[in-house]
């Protein structure tokens, strides 16, 4: 009880420090505010600043004052109350620092005087509770138990008796015929091995029997799978053309001793070899032909030679192996050879030369052995093929389906012509067809035959010649109504032109809607979405034009004045929207009303949609995947442009052109879709792709005419540069020799 007595004696001292120290007189009576009644008032934002000692000038406020009220009276909720206000600035002496109280430890006597001063316990105890746990608090944790055992076992402890039951073999793989054998596995359903490293299980026997034995390496995959994998070196699978038996023979015993009470067996076989491609087999081949045969596994073409027939007129025909220069002389062959799997394929041809014009029969298989295993094919494959026979014309175009005007008038021979025999005077065709060429092309009328007369010097790369002249008829139908722009769907104005024009050519459409719209380099991605969506209403017969995504500049209606079929150029004025400066406009364009002169009423090529640009900056690229460089040069005189910034695409790089001309910067990605070169206020949009790929050596060229367009038997002058870019060498460009045939 008397301990009881200090602890609240003590408590006491303390809640009357505390109140002590709440107090701001020392023990003093404080009035209303908590302050002592004859203590000064703080310092307001309007009194005058104090003076400092030893200085006869005020001193502005420099920092502000708390002051602590609180007590009995204050007004206050809590029993501490913060005040805020402006400081007054005068500098007080430092207070003299308050030492260690002195602590007087009492007697028994003095805290007997003290817990007489208390009222009576009254019996606080009878209400007390147990402890209020919450509702989420965790029980007790068990007490756990202390087992005194070594761990690992020493050798001296047997191990516990388990009966594992009999030894079975779950699965096995692979089993009857299957296409490829990549391995051989089976798993049992106990351990059949301890858990150890790889190298001391391969010293370990393994309890199985494969027939035919095959060079390789038995593995166990965990302690109850045991696989077979064939050398690599060798083949990366088990060998094709083969039949297999696996057995496990009965009484293996698992690692804890149970056995396999009858021998499990199982078998697979892969498959005998098939013949995948054999060429060539048209109507054309030379009288002594190399003829390819590849298979989906090796074989030995010696031993395949005699199960392959060849039947030329009827007669069967002696084959042998091809060399190795007429393999080399042969274009397809080579190509086909190139391709193939090492030893997967058996180049042969005739031993005498065929007749020409002769149907020839090659057989494969039955009973193609393969160079991997013991079995043969069971099926066998035939291919025909014929020598070429006397130079003729075999079909046109216009018999196949109908042709309009001003398309090119073809026509199909048997065999592969000899261009050397072809001279263009030599041609006759009725009624003329004015500036046609040996494409024969030109502007032909609808309703119209035209007979086309070979010459009989038209000669083959056999050698032969048609020997008489021949007649081909073309049948020219009612042509479609058309409307093209020859720029395509990406248009750059000719910087010269006085007038901010594009021209389309136009058939039968008496009327053109065109609507323009205005855009800048950043609209080019919605672009090529809007025209990769019109393409399939381009390619329909729907005379609907889908909603461009951009506010529509302008729209109007262009008389064309024709009124047949005649192909017309007509030109489109931008200049609204461009007004003579430099800008992007794409263009739409579909035909009004009904096409005139024809029973036609709609096709699909009656659209155009283009993207034209105004802008005097030329730009080009050239890439091999890991560096560009970027030329640009002013369209109107050639010059090198310098100062020109150009926006790569989606890498986030900007380039600056030298004087020259010229900006270099290593690449880091492939899919690029446009580039942007600013100067001043012209801006150049350049849509391109780069596609990381080896670099190999290409042709080059830039060629200009004189005019760019001309009438039949005008004379056409052309001037420029042809060279070799060494993509593979240095990057130099290279003459090429005077009458190379690009």
């Amino acid at each position: 009880m008397r301990r009881l007595l200090r602890h609240w004696m003590i408590a006491g001292l303390v809640v009357a420090l505390l109140a002590g120290a709440c107090s701001d007189g020392g023990g003093q009576d404080a009035g209303a505010g908590g302050r002592p009644t004859d203590a000064p008032a703080p310092a307001t934002p309007g009194d005058t600043a104090p003076v400092t000692p030893g200085s006869s000038t005020p001193q502005p406020p420099q920092v502000s004052t708390i002051a602590a009220t609180g007590g009995a009276g204050s007004g206050s909720d809590t029993n501490l109350t913060v005040l805020l206000s402006e400081g007054d600035g005068r500098v007080r002496e430092t207070p003299p620092a308050v030492g260690p109280e002195v602590v007087v430890e009492l007697d028994d006597a003095a805290i007997g005087a003290v817990l007489e001063r208390l009222p009576p316990w009254d019996g606080a105890d009878a209400g007390a509770t147990t402890f209020n746990r919450p509702a989420e608090s965790l029980p007790p944790p068990r007490t756990g138990r202390t087992v005194d055992q070594p761990f690992p076992a020493g050798t001296d402890v047997a191990a516990p008796v388990v009966d594992p039951g009999p030894l079975e073999v779950l699965r096995v793989q692979p089993e009857g015929d299957v296409g490829i054998a990549p391995f051989v596995s089976i798993t049992f359903n106990q351990p059949m091995v301890p858990l150890a490293t790889v190298g001391q299980l391969d010293a370990l026997d393994v309890p199985v029997e494969m027939t035919p034995p095959l060079p390789g390496r038995w593995q166990w995959i965990g302690t109850r799978t045991l696989r077979f994998e064939h050398d690599p070196e060798i083949f990366d699978r088990l060998p094709m053309a083969t039949g297999y038996t696996v057995e496990v023979p009965a009484g293996t015993r698992s690692l804890s001793g149970a056995e396999l009470a009858e021998t499990v067996r199982f078998e697979f076989e892969t498959p005998a070899p098939s013949l995948v491609r054999l060429i060539p087999e048209h109507d054309s081949l030379e009288l002594q032909p190399v003829f390819l045969a590849t298979f989906d596994q090796r074989v030995e073409p010696s031993e395949v030679l005699g199960a392959v027939t060849l039947v030329a007129g009827g007669e069967e025909r002696a084959i042998r192996l091809a060399t190795t220069a007429e393999i080399e002389d042969d274009e397809d062959v080579k190509y086909y050879v190139e391709q193939a799997l090492e030893g997967t394929w058996v180049a042969f041809g005739p031993v005498s030369p065929l007749e020409p014009d002769s149907a020839i029969r090659i057989t494969v298989g039955p009973n193609v052995p393969s160079a991997e295993g013991p079995n043969t094919s069971v099926e066998s494959s035939t291919t025909e093929a014929r020598t070429y026979g006397p130079l003729r014309v075999v079909d046109s175009n216009c018999a196949r389906w109908p042709c309009w005007p001003d398309e090119p008038l073809r026509a199909w021979f048997n065999n592969p012509l000899d261009a050397a025999t072809l001279v263009a005077d030599e041609f006759s065709i009725t009624p003329e067809i004015p500036g046609a060429t040996m494409y024969i092309s030109g502007p032909t009328v609808r309703g119209t035959v035209y007979k086309v007369v070979i010459p009989a010097t038209v000669g083959d790369v056999f050698g032969q010649v048609m020997g008489e002249p021949e007649t081909v008829e073309f049948e020219i139908e009612e042509a479609s109504p058309l409307i093209w722009s020859p720029g395509g769907h990406f248009v750059t104005l000719d910087p010269f032109s006085e007038k901010q024009t594009i021209p389309v050519i136009v058939r039968h459409w008496e009327q053109l809607r065109v609507r323009l719209y205005a855009v800048d380099p950043s609209d080019y991605g919605s672009y090529e979405r809007f025209e990769d969506f019109g393409r399939q209403f381009l390619y329909a017969n729907n005379p609907t034009l889908v909603d461009a995504p951009w506010p529509l500049t302008a729209e109007e209606t262009v008389d064309t004045g024709i009124r047949d079929s005649t192909p017309t150029e007509v030109r489109l004025d931008l200049s609204s929207v461009l007004k003579g400066e430099h800008g992007h406009v794409v263009v739409t364009v579909e035909g009004v009303g009904r096409p005139a002169g024809t029973s036609q009423v709609h096709t699909s090529r009656s659209r155009v949609v283009a993207w034209v640009q105004d802008t005097h900056i030329g730009v080009d690229f050239v890439t091999d995947g890991t560096n560009l460089a970027v030329w640009t040069t002013d369209l109107r005189s050639g010059d090198p442009l310098a100062d020109v910034e150009i926006r790569i695409g989606s890498w986030n790089l900007s380039l600056i052109s030298h004087a020259n001309g010229i900006a270099l910067a290593s690449t880091s990605s492939v899919d690029v879709r446009t580039a942007v070169a600013s100067l001043g206020d012209d801006q150049a949009l350049i849509p391109l792709h780069f596609q990381k790929s080896a670099p190999e050596d290409r042709v080059i060229w830039y060629t200009s005419d004189d005019r760019g367009m001309y009438r039949p038997g005008e004379t056409l002058y052309l001037k420029g540069w042809v060279r070799n870019l060494d993509w593979s060498g240095d990057g130099d460009l290279e003459f090429l020799p005077s009458g190379t045939l690009i």
